[in-house]
Parts: C-alpha cells; sequence; structure tokens
C-alpha cells in the first residue's frame, strides 16, 4: 500500500498595481512576504512611474525571488496594471492588493485554506479602512467562515460582501480571468472594481466568506476616490454605471436588473449626494454624453434613475445633511426629457 503523500499547496499569484508609491510599497509588499503562506509570488507592476517605485521594487526583488517586478513601458492605469500582472501570473489562486495598503500575516492562508475546504469559487474577508492617524474609519467583518450559494450576484448588489472592491477576496483563475480580459477606459479606474466584480459574482458558483478584518486599506484624502468633487463623482458613477450595462448588455435580464440594483444603492451614498441640482451644470457635456449611453444601451434604466431620487423610495436624511432628493431627481428629468426631445 503506498504511502499518502500531502496536498501541494496551490501558486498564490498576488497582482500588487504601482503607480509612484515609493512612499508605501516596501511596506505592502514586506506584508506579502510575512504571510504565513509560503508558495506565493508577488507580481509588483510597475505603472511607468516617475519616482523610485521601479528601482524599489528591484531591490526588493533581489532580497527574495517570490517578488517578481513588471515594469511597463507606457502608463496604462489601474485596470490596465492588473492586467499585465494577470497575463504574467502563474498561479491557479490569484489575490490583488493596493500598494499603499497592507494586510496581516494570516490573511491569504486562511483564505486559502477556506477555498481548499470548500471547494468555493472565491473567498471574501473583512477590511478595516486606516486613516493618516491610525484610527479606523470603516470596518467590515463576516464574522465566520459561511459558504453561500444563492443569490450571489443579488448579495452583491445589495452591499451584503461589504463594498465591492477587488482586494478583500481570492478567485480561483477562472472566475477572475473574464474580468481581467476586459477592455476598459482607464477614466473608469476607480470604478473597475464593481465592473468586474458583477462579473465574478455571476459566474461563482458559491463563494466563503472568512472571519476577521486582515486586509488594512489606507484612506488618502489625496486618493482618487476620495478627492473627487461630489457633483463630478455623481456623474463620474453614471459613467461607470452605463460602462457596466454596456459590458454586460448582451448578458441575462436577471442580471442586468441586478447592475440596475447595484448602481441605483451607489448613487444614494453620501459621496454622491448633490446638494444643489446646479451643482451639475459645469458637467453638463459629460452628464450629457452618459445619459445618451443609457438611451442606447438600456433605456429603462432612465426611468429608475429618476426614481431613484425620489423621496418617497429613500430613506429620510438625516438632519444636517444638505441634500435635496427632489430638486436632483427633476434636474435627471429634465435631462432625459431633453435628449427625446431634442431640447436643450
Amino acid at each position: 500500500m503506498g504511502v499518502e503523500r500531502p496536498a501541494v499547496a496551490s501558486l498564490i499569484s498576488v497582482i500588487v498595481p504601482c503607480y509612484n508609491m515609493e512612499p508605501w510599497a516596501e511596506r505592502c509588499i514586506g506584508s506579502l512576504l510575512a504571510q504565513h503562506y509560503a508558495n506565493m509570488e508577488i507580481i509588483a507592476v510597475n505603472d511607468c512611474s516617475t519616482d523610485g517605485t521601479g528601482a524599489l521594487l528591484d531591490r526588493l526583488a533581489l532580497k527574495d525571488d517570490r517578488v517578481k517586478p513588471l515594469h511597463l513601458p507606457a502608463n496604462g492605469g489601474l485596470h490596465a496594471a492588473r492586467q499585465a500582472g494577470f497575463n504574467v501570473a502563474r498561479g491557479d489562486l490569484i489575490g490583488f492588493v493596493d500598494a499603499d495598503d497592507h494586510v496581516g500575516p494570516d490573511m491569504y492562508a486562511s483564505l486559502a485554506g477556506a477555498l481548499q475546504r470548500t471547494g468555493a469559487d472565491m473567498a471574501l474577508c473583512g477590511h478595516r479602512g486606516i486613516r493618516g492617524d491610525g484610527t479606523v474609519q470603516r470596518h467590515h467583518d463576516y464574522g465566520k467562515e459561511e459558504v453561500l450559494e444563492d443569490r450571489l450576484l443579488e448579495r452583491f448588489a445589495q452591499g451584503e460582501f461589504g463594498s465591492g472592491v477587488i482586494w478583500s477576496k481570492l478567485y480561483r483563475r477562472h472566475i477572475i480571468q473574464p474580468g481581467m480580459e476586459l477592455a476598459l477606459d482607464r477614466r473608469l479606474d476607480s470604478g473597475a472594481d464593481y465592473i468586474v466584480g458583477v462579473g465574478c459574482f455571476t459566474a461563482a458558483r458559491s463563494v466563503v466568506t472568512v472571519a476577521g478584518t486582515p486586509y488594512l486599506y489606507a484612506l488618502r484624502t489625496d486618493s482618487m476616490s476620495m478627492s473627487m468633487q461630489t457633483a463630478r463623482a455623481f456623474v463620474f458613477l453614471l459613467d461607470c454605471y452605463a460602462a457596466c450595462l454596456e459590458v454586460y448588455a448582451h448578458g441575462p435580464e436577471a442580471v442586468l436588473r441586478q447592475v440596475d440594483a447595484l448602481y441605483r444603492r451607489q448613487l444614494r451614498f453620501n459621496g454622491y449626494r448633490v446638494g444643489q441640482a446646479e451643482e451639475l451644470l459645469p458637467h453638463r457635456e459629460y452628464l450629457a454624453q452618459v445619459l445618451a449611453r443609457f438611451g442606447q444601451v438600456r433605456p429603462q434604466a432612465l426611468y429608475g434613475l429618476v426614481h431613484t431620487f425620489d423621496p418617497r423610495e429613500v430613506p429620510p436624511v438625516p438632519a444636517g445633511v444638505r441634500f435635496h432628493l427632489g430638486q436632483v431627481r427633476r434636474s435627471l428629468a429634465k435631462a432625459v426629457h431633453a435628449l427625446f426631445h431634442g431640447k436643450a
């Protein structure tokens, strides 16, 4: 009778896009090298940085051959950098970490172990948002290991999996590959995670959650997502919504309905709450272009957009929040009317 050999741990490829990340990249990659999961490669993608990021990555690779620097010839943006990293990754399991973030030492052992035990397609962990002074501003913890098989896209759209970020998850390669093949304009970079996520949660047969908050992400006021002015952020989210509909336009109606639900929910977040309809005027051309795309790909979404801001359908706004739902709703209604009747 032969001797049973222990299973070989699957290779995890962690993709770390880096653009001018010299102050943070060493801490990030150091936290990955300190993982209790040994069989890893770290694809550090230097997106044509103009600071010392590239040289730093090369020095780290000399110290540990698990670090695989990839120097891009031109700056392509976040999604393109992740794609480039995925294209050279060898792992059956794929993870992503932003270069200004870092992770706890048990993160990937926990996620990979959950995938091995359950056979799920994706493993999800909690995360904490850390401000510059070290205080925790945002927090999400699943609390326990649990396998979920039903209504996965609906759960994602309703926010049951926390935010739609790509980085607090470990994917089987075949689940994330279609998302890494999407040709997305770089203007959508800070919204690409949700677009990729729709495909992942549509394709997955099951996901497993694990307890704890091992992913620590930096809340930097100069980051792309946090520095955007509210009215522009509002139109930008509509742009991402239209792009997501375009990507999945030929999919089942059930998927498109969940895309609608996903973005209508996000539009109600404080970061997109326009105080006065007049704040949209500097972005009227951008807004008109985006709404025209809705008219092409999914006209019925325009009706839903208008009623997203119907006071009868939205919970009361907390005291002190300057957000006039009715004004924004009327502004969108006028924009839609102008598109279909040719009026300015």
